[in-house]
């Protein structure tokens, strides 16, 4: 899979790889990688990723600062739903000092996930 870095820098700083996979189905908002992981996105990209695509998931670790700076911005832009998931990100840093989040590149297209279970 070749992937034109330049069109999504601002996007990938700060991810590293973590895994590549083969897509095996997609249903709404779900993909369902070759060795059984679970792509969930925030939106439905059904129509986006097909069977047989390539996709590649990306990590990044952020502190608490971040999930904080992030929610801010989030609740001034009034996006309810996505506000439940960094309330429950930023509980796992308090716990735990960071939170892991996951992305994924597909196409030339950066995607924020919202699960990924390998």
């Amino acid at each position: 899979m070749l992937i034109d870095t330049d069109l999504i820098f601002d996007e990938i700083q700060g991810y590293e790889f973590y895994h590549k996979c083969e897509v095996k189905a997609v249903i709404d908002d779900k993909v369902k990688g070759e060795d059984g992981e679970i792509l969930e996105f925030y939106e439905n990209i059904e129509y986006l990723i097909e069977e047989f695509d390539e996709v590649i998931v990306l990590r990044k670790k952020l502190t608490l600062m971040e999930l904080e700076d992030f929610r801010d911005y989030i609740e001034k832009k009034g996006d309810i739903e996505i506000l439940k998931t960094i309330d429950k990100q930023i509980e796992e840093a308090k716990l735990a000092g960071a939170c892991i989040t996951f992305a994924c590149l597909h196409n030339d297209s950066f995607y924020d996930l919202h699960v990924f279970r390998d």
